[in-house]
């Protein structure tokens, strides 16, 4: 081989080798010819690039943390206490009367069967004298017909004058009966000796007036509201709850109630209601309260509504990318971008319903600097000054 032709080969493997040297410099560094980025490209959810592996020391101020083994929530719902539907009572008069004087204040515990106002009622007057009368009416219709029987025994009498006499006895029987119902519908009982024109206004349970409707002296009429009474007993806490709160609970689970006083009460489930409101889009519950000293209707409480053990992350280790929440998880110094099931904002954390372990590494601060980051290498073309 001559000198000039050992020259031109040498110059050749000269180039060869350079070439070959600055691709393996190009792979090593993950250089990108088109735009500098040093990003390493993995296939994404669903045609989401959002598995792209970003290495922490392109993004500074990010702060990690390893994921806690999951822990027994709960949350304090606001609530309001309410009168069981059935411990309410409107007091009405059943008759035309005045309205004597009250016997009772309100707020004032009484028993059973207290008197609670007397009204003077000329209509019940009448009442007793109509059922003494059909009492008297009777008692002669019955006469009649046991002397009619006797004589009817002895042939002394004609089958007319029987049946006439057994008519009688029924319809004065029949009058009888009515006018002691009569009675009977006022609370009054159709006795010769409680006869009169006072009729008592008596409370219907154990428990308090809450307030009256009417005074003393005043005309009323049949039927017209008095006031209101509470009967001692349970009462209902009234709450609702929107959607992430919502669990699982049967009839009769127990919840925690407190006061703002520092007194608690146990609440047990009784009732929901099966849609959520139009108004306010949560599904309302009803748990009756036991216990001592129990609040009054209309005070303000809370119910401690527990979750099932969960993992909880800072808020702002939560980005929203593409419409999906999701976190950072760090592994082998790179950063990479998973969506979750994002549940029940509590105190600053976020219950985490799915999509990470305890053990992993989540970004919990400057997340939002890798979304950026991320953002700007799906969409290059946006940079500003950038040249293709």
């Amino acid at each position: 081989m001559n000198k000039f032709n050992s020259i031109a080969l040498l110059s050749v493997l000269t180039v060869c080798v350079s070439t070959s040297c600055h691709r393996k410099a190009s792979a090593d560094g993950h250089e990108d010819h088109d735009h500098g980025h040093a990003v390493e490209e993995v296939t994404g959810h669903e045609g989401h690039d959002h598995s792209q592996m970003i290495p922490l020391t392109n993004v500074p101020g990010i702060r990690t943390q390893v994921a806690d083994v999951p822990k027994s929530l709960s949350v304090w719902i606001p609530a309001e206490v309410m009168a069981d539907e059935s411990s309410q009572f409107v007091l009405t008069s059943p008759l035309n009367g005045i309205l004597g004087a009250l016997k009772v204040t309100p707020g004032r515990l009484v028993e059973a069967s207290t008197a609670l106002a007397e009204i003077n009622s000329p209509e019940l007057a009448r009442m007793y004298a109509d059922w003494l009368a059909a009492k008297a009416k009777l008692m002669k219709a019955e006469s009649a017909l046991a002397r009619e029987e006797r004589l009817d025994s002895k042939k002394a009498t004609s089958q007319r004058d029987l049946e006439e006499a057994i008519s009688e006895a029924s319809i004065a029987r029949a009058e009888e009966r009515s006018a002691r119902m009569a009675l009977e519908a006022c609370g009054m009982a159709a006795e010769e000796d409680t006869a009169g024109s006072k009729w008592v206004l008596k409370a219907p349970r154990a428990g308090t007036v809450i307030n009256y409707k009417a005074i003393s002296g005043q005309g009323i009429s049949a039927g017209q509201e008095l006031g209101y009474f509470l009967a001692a007993g349970p009462v209902i806490v009234r709450m609702e709850l929107a959607p992430a709160h919502i669990g699982n609970w049967e009839l009769g689970h127990t919840f925690t109630v407190k006061h703002s006083g520092g007194r608690q009460w146990d609440g047990k489930l009784e009732g929901a209601l099966p849609a959520l409101s139009p108004d306010t889009m949560r599904q309302s519950y009803r748990l009756r309260l036991t216990g001592s000293s129990l609040p009054l209707p209309g005070t303000p409480v809370e119910v401690q509504i527990p979750y099932p053990p969960s993992i909880t992350l800072p808020q702002a280790a939560l980005q929203r990318l593409e419409g999906l929440w999701g976190v950072y998880i760090v592994e082998n110094g790179h950063a990479e971008f998973r969506p979750v099931a994002r549940g029940q904002d509590i105190k600053g954390e976020v219950i985490i319903l799915d999509g990470i372990k305890s053990g992993e590494t989540v970004v919990v601060e400057g997340a939002y600097l890798l979304k950026a980051y991320q953002q700007k290498l799906a969409h290059p073309d946006e940079e500003e000054g950038h040249v293709h």
